[in-house]
């Protein structure tokens, strides 16, 4: 009886120690599953890097930027954590930092004033910026130098159809207008006479410097002298371009203006076309 004992004490210690022996196998109490694992990060996996400027708008150092520029756009090399204490601009003391943005690895520094002084260089300092891990970047500054005021009214200079333009076709895709610079323009300060039936707003396009007219899916009329006209068009800089104008002429039969007899015998009637 004493042996049975035993021999059931020494069964029930040795399955303990077995239950021991693969709970520590399995990191017991919630460890990673490897023995003797610590927990230690791969010292490869650590970033001990610090964020870096990858590119700058305007680019540091440029001269001769138009005095309509009110904002730093700046990009790093990561993602970063940045406050706008941490930026400070020297150069003008009528201007400061009226606001920044941020996406991801990309800041963008509103100024307050608009439009800048001619011939003044503008630094930008940024002092504190840390990456996601923490690492600081070192103190860094980039700067741009402003032109002379912008004078110079707009003008367009390039146009399809061209001005003047005969036998364009009636089911014409579009129309597209070139200005010599980056202008505010929009769908109110077009007209096309005589007015083509469907146009809407969305089918004014503008981008920077040109203008894209969508027709498709709509029909001149034929033979017709069609008038685009540009009213109240700036630059950047405030500048009005003057009241311009383009025209063209769709394709279509030349029209019977009138009827003559030269030899003034019966049946010798020409028609007369229009020239």
């Amino acid at each position: 009886m004493r042996k049975t004992l035993l021999g059931r004490i020494s069964g029930f210690v040795a399955l303990l120690l077995i239950a021991a022996a693969l709970w520590a196998c399995k990191g017991g109490g919630g460890g990673s599953g490897n023995a003797g694992d610590t927990n230690v990060s791969d010292p490869e996996d650590v970033d001990l890097s610090p964020p870096a400027i990858s590119a700058s708008y305007p680019a540091d150092g440029t001269i001769g930027v138009t005095v309509d520029k009110s904002c730093f756009k700046v990009d790093f090399s990561e993602n970063i954590v940045a406050g706008q204490s941490m930026f400070s601009l020297a150069g003008d003391d009528d201007c400061s930092i009226d606001s920044i943005t941020q996406e991801d690895n990309a800041i963008s520094v509103f100024l307050s004033r608009k439009p800048l002084k001619q011939y003044t260089k503008y630094t930008l300092t940024i002092s504190g910026l840390t990456d996601k891990a923490g690492n600081i970047m070192p103190t860094t500054a980039i700067s741009f130098t402003t032109g002379a005021t912008d004078t110079t009214l707009p003008t367009i200079t390039y146009s399809e159809p061209g001005n003047g333009s005969v036998g364009v076709d009636v089911n014409v895709l579009s129309l597209y207008f070139e200005f010599s610079e980056n202008v505010v323009l929009n769908s109110s300060m077009i007209e096309i006479s005589p007015a083509v039936a469907g146009m809407a707003g969305e089918r004014f396009i503008s981008f920077e410097d040109w203008v894209y007219i969508d027709l498709s899916g709509l029909t001149l009329a034929s033979n017709q002298v069609y008038t685009v006209t540009f009213t109240g068009v700036r630059d950047l800089s405030g500048n009005v371009m003057p009241n311009s104008s383009i025209s063209f002429t769709t394709e279509g039969p030349v029209p019977v203006v009138g009827r003559s007899n030269n030899s003034g015998t019966s049946g010798s009637w020409v028609d007369i076309w229009a020239h």
